[in-house]
């Protein structure tokens, strides 16, 4: 992994990292969190693609459509199979609550923005 790419994923090792560094300051802390339930498995007649389309289709009240298919195929792909089949089609939360979490997150995925704009420059140099 060279360039740009490893240059992300040390953006994202350092904020599982910090993450990490906040379990450990609340182990030591004695603060004992409760592990919430692990999710079945995913069902195993279906793909994650079928999956995250109906997900989202209910989310949406429709099959999805916009300019952001059209320009990139791909990008729809993505967002059925992983986001809306792997991640939303997880049963350890409810909607609303994986929607309350995702925002909650925000605030720190605002910072690895900000760490990303700063690595983006010296990775297009290196294209």
């Amino acid at each position: 992994m060279h360039g740009r790419n490893q240059k992300v994923v040390s953006v994202i090792h350092i904020n599982v990292i910090s993450d990490m560094d906040v379990l450990e300051e609340r182990k030591q802390n004695v603060i004992k969190d409760k592990l919430g339930k692990e999710p079945s498995p995913m069902p195993a007649n279906r793909s994650s693609i079928e999956l995250g389309t109906e997900i989202q289709t209910r989310l949406i009240g429709a099959p999805a459509t916009g300019k952001y298919i059209t320009f990139a195929p791909a990008i729809d792909v993505f967002l059925k199979g992983h986001l809306f089949g792997d991640i939303f089609g997880r049963d350890n939360l409810d909607f609303q609550s994986r929607e309350i979490a995702a925002i909650s997150a925000w605030p720190i995925l605002r910072e690895s923005i900000l760490s990303y704009r700063l690595i983006l420059p010296s990775g297009l140099i290196q294209v």
